[in-house]
């Protein structure tokens, strides 16, 4: 089931499920199954990465997070309990790495000294083109 990067370095005891009535259309289904599926997982105690790693979920993801640091996942999407559980496990993997996830640093660069002579020529070519389509002014000596 753990099939993801981040989600599969997670150990299965640190996650809990719970299951609940899942809302929208169904039917008769809807009121009888427990479809809904929320994922819980603890980010401030868990062991699954490092104190850094931690600290940087726990920045990124603070507005999402409960007091006690849990992390709440919902999905009731499907009417399958189990496709509800995947759906949760794609979720935190989307959102963890989002989280540990550090953009490299721009590398400035500068065109090549032909790129800015072609520009410099193309520009003069141009500026050729409307100066022919200027009024001609006669001359008076």
């Amino acid at each position: 089931m753990l099939k993801n990067k981040f989600v599969r370095s997670i150990l299965p005891g640190e996650i809990q499920f719970e299951a609940s009535r899942s809302t929208g259309p169904g039917g008769q289904n809807v009121n009888k199954r427990s479809t809904a599926v929320v994922l819980r997982w603890n980010v401030l105690s868990t062991s699954s990465f490092t104190e850094w790693e931690r600290a940087l979920i726990r920045q990124r993801l603070q507005s999402q997070l409960t007091s006690e640091g849990d992390l709440l996942i919902r999905s009731e999407e499907f009417r399958s309990r189990e496709q509800n559980l995947r759906r949760c496990f794609e979720k935190l993997e989307r959102i963890l790495a989002g989280a540990i996830h550090i953009p490299l640093k721009r590398k400035k660069t500068r065109p090549h000294r032909g790129a800015v002579e072609e520009r410099h020529r193309s520009k003069k070519t141009r500026s050729e083109v409307k100066k022919g389509r200027r009024k001609v002014l006669p001359q008076w000596e």
